[in-house]
């Protein structure tokens, strides 16, 4: 189902100190949802490769993200 573009939830790690991440807290992210923007920037048509490269950006300290369910991801698309 998924076309290596975006990136998906699928698991959630705790942080070091055995906490939820403020992803998990948040209660509105599931597995299965998808990132499709941050910051402004859509990520509809940008490969996951890229994606996780943002996402890992230690210079871009503020980082905005937006998650849909698959169903409205591919409906965008």
């Amino acid at each position: 189902m998924y076309d290596r573009c975006a990136a998906a939830i699928r698991s959630f790690d705790r942080l070091p100190n055995g906490t939820f991440g403020p992803i998990q807290r948040h209660g509105g992210v599931h597995y299965g949802d998808i990132l499709f923007e941050m910051n402004d920037r859509s990520f509809l048509n940008t490969p996951h490769n890229d994606v996780m490269r943002i996402i890992n950006d230690k210079n871009q300290l503020k980082k905005n993200a937006k998650f849909i369910n698959a169903k409205e991801y591919y409906r965008r698309k």
